[in-house]
C-alpha cells in the first residue's frame, strides 16, 4: 500500500517537473514574445550577468532577471559574454539572446542611402542587402508615385503622426515620400522596414529641427510644400550652388501660376532616368506630371538632402525664368523663353 502511493506520488512529482520543464522551455527559451523592437545594450569589460540581466529587464528585452540568470547558469555560458554595442531584440527567447550576447562578431552594419533616391531605389537597395523585401518597404513607406485616392490596392504608408509631429500636415493620400531623411545608417543585423523607416524619420525630425519649419512657415510656406520643392531641386540641381537660385525661380514661378514643367517629376512617375522626357510622356495623365498639371505635384518626387530643403527655404532672388542642367550637369539660365530655346539647342544635344 504505501508503496503504491510512493510509486504515484513519484509519478506525479515527474509529471509535474516535465510540464514545468516544457513550459519553461517554451515561455522563455523557443517562442518568442509577442512585442518586438531592437534594445540598445552596451557591454562593458568586467559586466556580470546580473548587471546584463537588470539592464535587459529595465530595457523591456527580457521579462525575467531570475529566469534569464538561471539560463545563463544552467547553460555554463556566464563567462562568454562579448564585450561592446548590440541591438537585442525583445521578444525572442532568452537562448537567442544569450547566444547573440556570447558570439563573437558585429551585431551592426551600415548602410548608406544617397539624396535625392526616391522610396523606389530605397526599396530596391534594401533588397539588394539582403535587408528587406521592396513589398515590405512599401507596406511601410507607402507605394511610390501613387494617389491613394484613386488606387485602393497600392501599399498605404504606416502612420507614424502620433510619433512625429512634422507628418501631422502631410496629406494621407501620398507615401512617407521626402521624409525619409538620407544618410548613412548603422543599424542593427537584425532589422525590419519599419525600424528603418522610423530610424530615418528620426534622422528627419533631428535635422529638420523646429527652428527650420518655422523659417519655412514665416516665409508662407508649408513644411510639405517646402520638402516637395526640395525634392525637385534635388533632382533637377548638382551643384550646391545653384540649388538657391533654382529654388527662387521655381518658387516665382509658381506664385505667377506658371508650370514648373521639370522633367524629374515625369521620370519619378514612369520610373525612367533619362536626362530629357518624351512627349508621350508629358501626356501622362497624373497628379505629379508638371507639365500637364500647374502647380507642384501631388507630393516629393524624392527624398532630398539638407541642402535643397535649405534652399527651398532660403531661395536667392534673381532675375531669371528658366533653367535647365546640360548633359554635362551644369545649369543654364534664361530670363526669356527665347534665352532658354537657344539653352536647350546648344546644351541639350
Amino acid at each position: 500500500m504505501k508503496r503504491g502511493i510512493f510509486a504515484t506520488t513519484l509519478i506525479l512529482i515527474i509529471l509535474a517537473a516535465l510540464s514545468f520543464d516544457f513550459g519553461f522551455y517554451e515561455t522563455y527559451l523557443r517562442r518568442p514574445g509577442s512585442k518586438s523592437e531592437n534594445v540598445p545594450l552596451t557591454v562593458e569589460p568586467g559586466t556580470g550577468v546580473k548587471a546584463i540581466a537588470a539592464e535587459l529587464k529595465n530595457k523591456g528585452a527580457i521579462r525575467s532577471r531570475f529566469i534569464f540568470e538561471t539560463y545563463v547558469w544552467i547553460s555554463g555560458t556566464q563567462a562568454r559574454f562579448q564585450t561592446g554595442k548590440f541591438y537585442v531584440r525583445s521578444g525572442q527567447s532568452y537562448a537567442k539572446i544569450v547566444k547573440q550576447l556570447t558570439s563573437p562578431g558585429v551585431s551592426e552594419r551600415e548602410i548608406t542611402l544617397l539624396e535625392g533616391w526616391g522610396i523606389r531605389e530605397m526599396a530596391e537597395y534594401l533588397k539588394r542587402q539582403g535587408i528587406a523585401e521592396v513589398e515590405d518597404f512599401y507596406r511601410i513607406a507607402g507605394t511610390p508615385a501613387t494617389d491613394y485616392r484613386n488606387d485602393r490596392d497600392a501599399f498605404r504608408s504606416k502612420d507614424f503622426s502620433q510619433e512625429f509631429a512634422f507628418l501631422a500636415g502631410r496629406p494621407d493620400y501620398v507615401s512617407l515620400e521626402g521624409y525619409l531623411f538620407p544618410d548613412t545608417y548603422r543599424i542593427p543585423l537584425e532589422v525590419t522596414a519599419e525600424d528603418i523607416v522610423r530610424v530615418m524619420l528620426k534622422n528627419f525630425d533631428r535635422r529638420i529641427n523646429q527652428e527650420l519649419r518655422a523659417e519655412a512657415e514665416s516665409r508662407g510656406r508649408t513644411l510639405f510644400e517646402v520638402i516637395t520643392l526640395a525634392s525637385i531641386i534635388e533632382r533637377e540641381v548638382r551643384a550646391d550652388a545653384d540649388r538657391a537660385l533654382v529654388s527662387d525661380i521655381l518658387w516665382r514661378r509658381l506664385d505667377a501660376g506658371m508650370p514648373l514643367q521639370v522633367d524629374s517629376s515625369v521620370n519619378y512617375l514612369t520610373g525612367k532616368k533619362t536626362p530629357s522626357i518624351s512627349f508621350d510622356d508629358r501626356e501622362i495623365d497624373s497628379p505629379y506630371n508638371t507639365y500637364k498639371y500647374p502647380g507642384l505635384p501631388l507630393g516629393p518626387i524624392g527624398n532630398p538632402g539638407l541642402s535643397s530643403i535649405l534652399a527651398a527655404i532660403r531661395p536667392k532672388t534673381n532675375n531669371y525664368w528658366y533653367f535647365l542642367a546640360g548633359t554635362d550637369g551644369v545649369i543654364r539660365y534664361g530670363r526669356t523663353l527665347e534665352e532658354h530655346a537657344e539653352n536647350r539647342a546648344l546644351y541639350l544635344r
